[in-house]
């Protein structure tokens, strides 16, 4: 029997050359930044344990892409049997398994090592990370014994039941993911909030971290995408799969902001590109208000005399504009 007559090929809004494309992109940015974290700046050369479980993240992810890229070209194929699905199924649901386990862990890891001092935060990241890793491999066990044939006849009852079984999973976990972001999310906050340091400072740290907020919202879309798939949604396989796929992304892509955010300050910053850069907007900036001054007084009627502070002001605008051209 072949699969499409299990009746299971669903109109996607994404087609399989778009979520190839996407994935790869996702792919690329993600490896940018796990690539940053291994560039020795000063004193930052050390390379750490959440370094190396983001490049083993990267690596699952790459192959979660593939694997549920082969599994779409199977659905789509007439001639793809239900043995055929079902063993592809397997392989995938235990991949990406691993990834969404894997993908969470670095940020984790981070947190141990730059606040690690706070005892209740090691204390609570090893914990999620336990508990999610338990959590994962449960709904993994769970989608492995309603698929697996186990000299069962391979009848369109049997894969029809192993894509319910999936669907469930996949809004448990999600719902897992949705809750483990939103708690990474808060971790630094009342860290940083009592550090001391000027608030500028701490504004731009919490924007660091901030950027987990997006994660949060990726993830909440991939819950809703595999909750429509299990209420017959015509999404499809695709959809949740790129949904998946951006939720590892980006949860690994935050994991690099710190490294990001330090090849940015130690080595864009002080360039020569980045500094011409600067000043020609500093120069557009100065000379905007000035356009600005002498369009109101062509404008006016009677011109009032400037006072001597308000000559001096002028003279410094002056002369930061000679200085600049």
């Amino acid at each position: 029997m072949s699969a499409s007559s299990t009746g299971l090929s669903q109109e996607t809004r994404v087609s399989t050359d778009q979520y190839l494309g996407a994935g790869i992109a996702f792919i690329v940015i993600t490896s940018v930044g796990v690539a940053l974290r291994f560039v020795p700046i000063r004193r930052w050369n050390k390379i750490h344990t959440d370094d190396y479980v983001s490049v083993i993240a990267l690596v699952f992810l790459i192959i979660s892409l593939a694997l549920t890229y082969r599994l779409v070209g199977l659905l789509a194929d007439p001639n793809t049997t239900i043995s055929q699905l079902l063993q592809w199924s397997q392989i995938t649901n235990w991949f990406t398994t691993f990834t969404l386990w894997s993908s969470k862990a670095p940020i984790l890891l981070l947190y141990t090592r730059l606040f690690g001092v706070k005892r209740w935060v090691k204390l609570l990241c090893y914990s999620i990370l336990i508990l999610i890793g338990l959590v994962d491999i449960a709904g993994g066990a769970s989608v492995t014994g309603v698929c697996s044939p186990r000299g069962r006849p391979l009848t369109a009852e049997l894969i029809l039941n192993c894509s319910n079984a999936s669907s469930i999973a996949g809004v448990a976990l999600g719902i897992v993911s949705v809750i483990t972001d939103g708690t990474i999310f808060i971790i630094p906050l009342p860290i940083i909030y009592k550090l001391q340091m000027n608030t500028r400072r701490k504004i731009s740290l919490l924007f660091v971290f901030a950027t987990g907020s997006v994660a949060i919202i990726v993830s909440a879309l991939a819950v809703s995408y595999k909750y429509s798939g299990l209420h017959g949604s015509s999404s499809g396989l695709t959809d949740a799969s790129l949904a998946f796929l951006a939720e590892c992304a980006i949860s690994i892509a935050v994991s690099c902001a710190p490294a990001i955010h330090a090849c940015w300050s130690k080595l864009v910053v002080p360039s020569t590109f980045y500094s011409r850069v600067s000043s020609a907007f500093s120069r557009s900036s100065v000379r905007a208000p000035e356009r600005s001054d002498s369009t109101h007084l062509k404008g006016s009627s009677i011109a009032r005399i400037p006072s001597q502070s308000e000559m001096a002001i002028v003279s410094k605008q002056a002369d930061s504009v000679t200085t600049l051209g």
